[in-house]
């Protein structure tokens, strides 16, 4: 049986080294979203300052989600077109919507195989203008 990662306080986190974190709080550090704007204001703060976070927006909780349009759309913020983060771990089974989630991220090509789209009914311009994509998400 697999443990389920624990919700730590980031704050907590940036109290210790942070090879400490790495080494021995990283596979179970999480945060859980319940609302798309929720995630957005997270992206927005983590592409400005990742070292702020002290853990992988891939290990980010996003099942409850079920809108990820716009998530990682440059249109909407540019410094997101060198947005190349690993994204594999994220649970987005729950999501219909995936307009423009990566629209003009023009350095992302993140592996998305392992992500279940059998959901989905919007997918417009998901990685429109996205010149370095090209992963399976068959």
């Amino acid at each position: 049986q697999r443990q389920q990662p624990q919700v730590l306080d980031p704050t907590l986190c940036a109290l210790l080294p942070r090879s400490v974190v790495e080494k021995h709080l990283m596979p179970f550090i999480t945060h859980v979203f319940t609302t798309k704007e929720q995630l957005i204001e997270a992206v927005d703060k983590y592409v400005a300052d990742p070292s702020a976070f002290n853990y992988r927006i891939g290990l980010w909780d996003v099942s409850q989600i079920t809108d990820f349009s716009d998530v990682f759309d440059a249109w909407r913020n540019g410094a997101l077109t060198a947005f190349n983060e690993d994204l594999s771990e994220w649970e987005v089974s729950n999501g219909t919507n995936f307009n423009y989630m990566f629209r003009l991220c023009r350095s992302f090509n993140g592996d998305l195989s392992s992500w279940d789209m059998s959901g989905a009914t919007h997918l417009a311009f998901m990685f429109g203008d996205c010149e370095s994509f090209n992963g399976d998400v068959s």
